[in-house]
């Protein structure tokens, strides 16, 4: 332990002139030429000295010193991440990665909360090269909002040639300052995520990093809808996570083989909350076992979009019946279904064909 800490503050006392003389060590930036650009923090500001060391070191119990930037997914806007690339250098010329983590962070109060995303030991094409390009096994989709991520690179202490990497930093000032973290204590700083705190170094510093991937519209995120019957009626309920251009929903039902539409009900435009809605259908007066119900979501624009189908069965009857009885003729015994569309006392009596009252049947509630 102290031979670690002795050389992380030798590295924390680098002067300006000293890291510019590693240039050998750095790279370029790189990024997939077949995405778009979704946040590119190499085009802001300018690079300052010194660095932020992120890193874990699976050779030295996993332990980590790490750090993480911030990001904004504009209002109106859906990002699917395919790749992120990072910029930085190796604290011994050589060096080389056993891995990267990335990880993306949920906003708390302006520091990382959530972990809602993970890829851990991805192997990059060129492990020698302190500039990476992490192609995602599977995108991550975000909403608008705060976010933050942290680009690790996995490093083998024990090796001279393998010891650290250090994350490149911008004078940028965009959102908010990166932060990092010592959670196992290996440099003394504080264990949980804070403000970079380097007396030589100028506030308002980013990391270098490149998220890759597509932009799209928020879509109406349908998140359940569902059926209760009460009675006749049967009480539709329906949420919504995202909404864009949302006019409205027309309810539809099906009974039998065809729909038809059987109400309205307002869409709350463009919307990241979380959003309610109900309708309430009327069975008075229809005979059916069994319903359907979809919804038709519709943009302002006139472009629409259908719901999954809910069934509901076994519906209460709306008003008296008794059906023919099954099997007729009959030898011994028969069927007679009967329906009431509240609960109350039942008296069933069967007649022949003379009028004469052959049996009761059922004589209680």
């Amino acid at each position: 332990m102290k031979k670690f800490l002795l050389f992380l503050f030798a590295v924390a006392s680098i002067s300006l002139a000293q890291i510019n003389s590693q240039a050998q060590f750095k790279g370029e930036k790189i990024s997939s030429p077949t995405e778009d650009v979704l946040f590119d923090q190499l085009l802001l500001g300018t690079e300052v000295g010194y660095a932020a060391a992120n890193q874990r070191f699976p050779d030295f119990g996993n332990a980590m010193l790490q750090s993480a930037d911030d990001f904004t997914v504009p209002v109106d806007a859906a990002w699917t991440i395919t790749s992120v690339s990072s910029q930085g250098f190796f604290s011994v010329a050589g060096s080389q990665v056993q891995g990267i983590d990335v990880i993306i962070y949920a906003d708390d109060s302006d520091l990382p909360g959530d972990e809602l995303y993970s890829l851990l030991d991805y192997v990059p094409s060129d492990p020698s090269s302190p500039d990476f390009l992490v192609e995602l096994p599977t995108s991550v989709t975000l909403m608008p909002g705060k976010y933050w991520i942290s680009i690790v690179g996995v490093m083998n202490y024990d090796s001279p040639n393998n010891r650290q990497y250090y994350q490149s930093r911008r004078n940028s000032a965009n959102g908010s300052s990166y932060v990092n973290r010592d959670p196992d204590g290996l440099t003394g700083a504080v264990s949980d995520w804070g403000p970079a705190d380097y007396s030589a170094a100028p506030e308002d510093l980013d990391l270098a990093f490149v998220i890759n991937g597509t932009s799209g519209t928020v879509p109406v995120e349908l998140t359940s809808f569902t059926a209760v019957q009460k009675g006749a009626a049967i009480e539709l309920n329906w949420e919504t996570a995202t909404e864009t251009n949302n006019k409205g929903f027309e309810v539809e039902r099906k009974i039998n083989s065809d729909w038809s539409t059987i109400g309205y009900v307002d869409g709350k435009g463009t919307t990241t909350e979380t959003a309610l809605y109900s309708f309430t259908d009327n069975l008075n007066g229809i005979d059916a076992e069994a319903v359907e119900y979809r919804l038709k979501q519709i943009d302002f624009d006139g472009a629409f979009e259908y719901s999954d189908v809910i069934a509901v069965e076994n519906i209460v009857p709306t008003e008296y019946a008794v059906s023919q009885n099954y099997p007729n003729p009959f030898n011994p015994t028969t069927n007679i279904s009967f329906a009431l569309p509240t609960e109350a006392d039942v008296t069933l009596r069967v007649f022949n064909a003379l009028g004469q009252e052959v049996q009761q049947v059922v004589n209680n509630r």
